[in-house]
């Protein structure tokens, strides 16, 4: 859709300072918002109950899995097409219209079965209110992720901001006062809103109905359309599974565990992914460049993601204790299995954007397509058969599938090795081993330390575990020679810090 254009050494250094910034503006921004998302979470957890959740599970995540289905790439078509103007801009805005329209009805017609199905009339009240939730979603300014094109992610962090505020206000207040699971759906919508305003008024546009531009959108977004409506089989059928075959608690118990578990990947990873998808659309004339930023960005993301992660796995039933407390049975397991796996998906994450600028969104479909027919009947079968510790068990294993599977997706697009991504982050899984030493011999030997307040143990373990990561990474570096990587990114961005005073 776009037209290419000659980039200058210039332009490429250029491109490659701006994702940085992207990055740091994404990941900054949006893990405050989301740290605020998780104090609302709990908030919420120590004042409603697991059935609670269970039952908003389910229809937060059918609505989300008809949004994913119907999703046409708004924000890829925008960013893709560098001379998009007010014809595409209404042919967008007309096409997510139409989206909200089907989903709401989509929404009226499953509401009664729903409350059927699952033996519980309030699921059609939630199914209706979503419905509403998912119509004013779908009416966001399209001419908004212009600031995403430009690699201006500082418009994006303030909607992201103002949409979580809204929402955890909201959100607590009703609950605090009703004791109610309408605090959720009352958040989700008071946030919703909050966005969609905002949109409006940071990039001005007056939408009109038309499709004037419509063969080409059809054009782009024919593959994405596929992918994102097998991705969301994939993404968001795990609840309503569950909600099928497990007690609502259970299904409640799973929904915040996996939430927490995907933290660290989630808050970290996906904004990385997202910042650096405009700028290797930018160097699609300069193969070679794009692959090295995308492995410079999976070098980054290993660093970071894989000893948040595994520690998060070691401490587990501390942290589950001091975040939710005693009602969360089966999240300290959850979380002690899934982690791990979660972050070897994370190093890969960069693949999806990486092999849409390449326009190979055809081999992110096929990979969606293996993924979900592998991964259903052994989620399922796992249900089944061992109910929630099967569940546990397959969600960790089925994470390490879809990592191999982005290897075989970025191998097919770059023609490079599939596993060079874990490669360039050999210095930090080795370094787990630093973790390991403490939690499985150094901890043991620690008099007492069982006994300690849990906020003073939880604090040692944080500060020897991540001593040793680091202290491992820098020998490995300094072993190595002091290779180009994310050890001199860091000690060259210390530096610039020092030398501006901050």
């Amino acid at each position: 859709m776009d037209k290419k254009k000659d980039h200058s050494p210039a332009d490429e250094s250029q491109t490659g300072r701006k994702i940085a910034i992207g990055a740091l503006w994404v990941v900054g921004g949006g893990l405050a918002a989301r740290l605020i998302g998780l104090l609302n979470t709990i908030i919420l957890a120590r004042i409603l109950v697991p059935e609670d959740f269970g039952l908003i599970a389910i229809g937060v995540v059918t609505t989300q899995l008809f949004q994913n289905i119907f999703d046409m790439g708004v924000s890829y078509a925008v960013v893709q097409n560098r001379d998009a103007g007010k014809k595409e801009y209404d042919t967008l805005f007309t096409l997510s219209f139409l989206r909200g329209i089907l989903i709401l009805l989509i929404l009226i017609l499953i509401a009664y079965f729903a409350g059927n199905s699952y033996a519980d009339h309030r699921l059609k009240l939630i199914f209706l209110s979503m419905g509403v939730i998912a119509m004013m979603q779908s009416m966001v300014n399209p001419k908004f992720y212009e600031f995403q094109r430009d690699q201006d992610f500082s418009k994006e962090i303030t909607l992201q901001f103002i949409d979580k505020i809204l929402s955890v206000i909201a959100s607590i207040l009703i609950a605090y006062f009703f004791r109610s699971y309408w605090a959720i759906i009352i958040g989700i919508a008071c946030g919703s809103f909050g966005r969609l305003l905002l949109s409006y008024l940071l990039k001005p546009y007056r939408p009109q109905f038309g499709l004037k531009a419509g063969r080409g959108l059809f054009h782009f977004a024919g593959w994405l359309t596929g992918l994102s409506f097998v991705a969301a089989l994939n993404n968001k059928l795990d609840v309503l599974i569950l909600g099928k075959l497990l007690p609502a608690d259970q299904t409640g118990n799973y929904f915040v565990g996996t939430q927490l578990a995907d933290l660290p990947s989630r808050e970290i990873a996906v904004p990385v992914a997202r910042a650096l998808y405009p700028g290797l659309s930018a160097l699609q004339n300069n193969r070679s460049k794009m692959q090295q930023t995308y492995l410079r960005s999976a070098e980054i993301l290993a660093a970071i993601v894989l000893p948040v992660c595994v520690g998060l796995a070691f401490i587990a039933d501390d942290f589950v204790q001091i975040v939710l407390g005693s009602n969360w049975e089966y999240i300290a397991p959850l979380m002690r299995w899934i982690t791990p796996f979660a972050a070897i998906a994370t190093i890969y994450s960069g693949t999806h954007g990486f092999a849409i600028a390449k326009g190979a969104t055809h081999a992110l479909f096929i990979r969606e397509c293996v993924l979900f027919l592998i991964r259903t009947p052994i989620f399922i079968g796992a249900t089944y058969f061992y109910g929630l510790q099967g569940t546990i068990m397959a969600g960790g294993s089925l994470l390490f599938l879809n990592a191999m599977l982005f290897a075989l997706v970025y191998q097919y697009t770059s023609g490079d090795n599939g596993l060079r991504p874990l490669w360039v982050a050999r210095r930090s899984i080795v370094s787990l081993l630093g973790l390991c030493v403490y939690f499985f011999v150094m901890k043991p030997l620690i008099p007492g330390i069982d006994n300690f307040p849990i906020l003073l143990r939880l604090g040692i373990d944080i500060l020897i575990s991540a001593t040793l990561f680091l202290s491992l990474h820098k020998f490995l570096w300094h072993l190595s020679k002091r290779p180009e990587g994310v050890e001199q990114l860091t000690i060259d961005l210390f530096h610039r810090i020092k030398n501006r005073g901050v």
